[in-house]
């Protein structure tokens, strides 16, 4: 099986280390900031300036007897990640307001751009949400030693990452998983 390392990116953000998977030191790693993957690979080391994953994957931890993660973790309530299952993206800015959500017609009262409805651009495109696959419905959280873990990370964990199993509770209540080939880490 291979992971899709691109969905533990993030994908609108503009931090470009987080928004693609990369190589370092012998290690393929993905992380969109909340969820961090980490395989050991023989590829060669890609170039660019990387999130620092020692906090997640070279620290300690407290170990915990492994939970093996088998059971899909149950859908809850409304998605909080999309509207309607839909996650709009492709933000461009209006032509009229620059941006500013306000009128520049010149007239002596202050009001909202009539092309953008003052909200100063529009999205131009929905996608799926790669968190509840498009039905709206949110995973419910995953409870650990006093902390909680978003649902739509440990079931992304569990549908790509082989025989997961969570061993400890890293730096900040981090959760540690271990997987065939390499280790994941999702913060509470």
């Amino acid at each position: 099986m291979a992971i899709k390392y691109e969905l533990f990116t993030a994908e609108d953000d503009t931090s470009f280390e987080l928004s693609r998977v990369y190589v370092k030191n012998g290690f393929k790693c993905a992380s969109d900031g909340r969820v961090a993957v980490m395989v050991k690979c023989d590829e060669p080391d890609t170039e660019g300036k990387f999130p620092n994953l020692t906090d997640c994957f070279g620290g300690t931890y407290t170990n915990i007897t492994p939970i093996q993660i088998k059971q899909p973790v149950t859908l809850e309530c409304e998605c909080q990640m999309c509207i309607n299952g839909r996650v709009w993206c492709n933000y461009q800015e209006c032509v009229l307001c620059h941006g500013t959500g306000r009128c520049a017609c010149g007239c002596p009262t202050e009001h909202d751009c009539f092309d953008c409805d003052g909200r100063g651009g529009k999205h131009t495109e929905a996608k799926t949400c790669r968190f509840c696959e498009g039905i709206n419905k949110g995973f419910s959280e995953l409870e650990i030693m006093g902390n909680f873990y978003k649902g739509h990370y440990v079931r992304l964990a569990q549908r790509e990452l082989p025989n997961l199993k969570a061993v400890g509770i890293g730096k900040q209540g981090m959760l540690i998983f271990e997987f065939d080939g390499g280790q994941c880490a999702i913060m509470p």
